[in-house]
């Protein structure tokens, strides 16, 4: 008897008898094409760290079925992507100690979908800034009362912002273009027309719109050089799919394209937009400084997808398509409007990019008239294209 009671004395010290408390609140939410996992850690100190497993349907019964998605101590939060549209993940979160044994799971489950996004892409600005403020404002108010019923993801401007760079354009352009601000994100594009007078310096520029408007935004990357918004990148995810931005400067040079250039190798993953303000001219052919872009960035990385550039004129619209090196194909595109009665009324892009069929959608339109160019320069589609993560 007295042996007994022994073992049974000692099987309660035994750590395999000790319940380990389980992660609790645990949800899983469909977020741009990815599920986002939240969830709360127990606050005990046996538990040695928190793995998350996914499968489809059901969820996995212990930490070594299905795929492992998330393994850590720290987080309560994590976004799980590389996932396929109209498929319900299920997940299972367990607690476990320092030998690897496992709490009774917590599980949630959602189901992914690749909604359509759009992008707008404003070509040049500079007579809007100058003359026609009313219109600017009217631009982006619209597109900050379209986001939703559009899934309006980013604003892309091409450059020129202003045309004599004074302090009174930039004025104007710093009221309309913040009307953005915490409602959709956008990146800037430095234009010839930003640097006058004599064709160089930013100061006008960034004394507007300064490193520290953007460098604290979740979807702000970097820009180049240090302290100077002259050239930058910025992040989204569109669909289930991480999308990079590369705004350069008006025909960067050399060390600005090697920045770009790392700025990519960082991202192997990610599709690539390239936003400037001199890169394809109106008859559809790359100009100087566009096949300098072409050849020392563009071409090189799997990942590139887009480019858009205004600046010239002689034609509104012209389009490219072209196979980069890693057998990619990239579309290119210019756009600009400024010499059409009233500098096109604020005539924009709006490319609806669905990945689940495989095209992007282009419009060219012009919010305060509620009027579109239908012709086939200026409304199409692209089909066929490549717009998952990079494999």
């Amino acid at each position: 008897m007295r042996r007994f009671l022994l073992i049974f004395a000692l099987s309660l010290l035994s750590p395999g008898c000790t319940e380990l408390p389980p992660v609790a609140g645990f949800t899983a939410t469909p977020e741009q094409g990815k599920i986002r996992l939240t969830w709360t850690n127990p606050d005990d100190a046996a538990v040695h760290q928190v793995v998350v497993v996914r499968a489809l349907d059901s969820a996995p019964a212990d930490p070594t079925s299905g795929t492992e998605v998330y393994r850590g101590k720290g987080a309560a939060t994590h976004l799980d992507g590389d996932l396929e549209h109209g498929k319900r993940y299920a997940y299972a979160a367990f607690a476990l100690d320092a030998d690897g044994d496992a709490a009774d799971p917590a599980t949630a489950s959602a189901t992914c979908s690749h909604d359509p996004f759009t992008l707008t892409v404003m070509p040049d600005t500079q007579y809007l800034s100058l003359s026609y403020f009313p219109i600017f404002n009217f631009n982006t108010q619209w597109i900050v009362e379209q986001k939703k019923k559009r899934n309006i993801v980013f604003t892309l401007h091409e450059g020129d912002i202003t045309h004599n760079n004074t302090d009174a354009e930039w004025k104007n352009a710093s009221i309309a273009l913040s009307k953005l601000d915490g409602e959709v994100p956008y990146a800037l594009n430095v234009g010839n027309h930003d640097m006058k007078p004599g064709g160089s310096g930013t100061a006008q520029f960034n004394k507007y719109f300064p490193l520290s408007k953007f460098a604290a935004l979740p979807h702000f990357g970097g820009s180049y050089p240090a302290g100077k918004m002259d050239s930058a990148y910025y992040l989204f995810t569109g669909a289930g799919t991480d999308w990079l931005i590369l705004s350069l400067i008006y025909d960067p040079p050399a060390d600005v394209l090697a920045w770009a250039d790392a700025v990519v190798a960082r991202h192997p993953r990610h599709r690539v937009i390239v936003l400037t303000h001199a890169y394809l001219g109106p008859s559809g052919k790359r100009t100087s400084p566009g096949e300098r872009i072409w050849k020392g960035l563009v071409a090189r990385h799997a990942g590139m997808t887009l480019t858009f550039n205004g600046h010239y004129i002689g034609g509104v619209a012209a389009r490219l398509v072209s196979d980069g090196d890693k057998g990619n194909k990239v579309y290119q595109m210019f756009t600009n409007y400024q010499h059409a009665q009233v500098s096109g009324y604020g005539m924009m892009r709006l490319l609806k990019v669905d990945r689940v069929n495989r095209k992007i959608s282009v419009e060219s339109y012009a919010p305060i008239k509620d009027w579109a160019l239908t012709d086939a320069a200026n409304r199409f589609e692209l089909t066929d294209v490549a717009l998952g993560p990079v494999k």
